[in-house]
């Protein structure tokens, strides 16, 4: 799917050779690849951050305020 293109798109990759196409997948399948790797990122950093609001707003007199003020607790 090419950007700005309609979601389940297909590349139409018949008019390149064989060596252009194994680049444009390989290319692909690295966005594929980072994209996901950022997506496990930011959905760890974010459970972190529900936990660390959690704990503050459980357990506020307990935590220094810099770590609920930091974290929106």
């Amino acid at each position: 799917m090419m950007p700005g293109s309609p979601p389940g798109k297909k590349l139409d990759l018949s008019k390149l050779t064989d060596e252009e196409a194994k680049h444009v997948w390989d290319v692909v399948q690295r966005d594929f690849d980072l994209r996901k790797k950022e997506e496990d990122r930011l959905g760890v950093r974010h459970r972190a951050n529900q936990m660390t609001h959690m704990a503050c707003s459980a357990n506020h007199h307990k935590i220094p305020s810099e770590i609920c003020d930091h974290n929106g607790g």
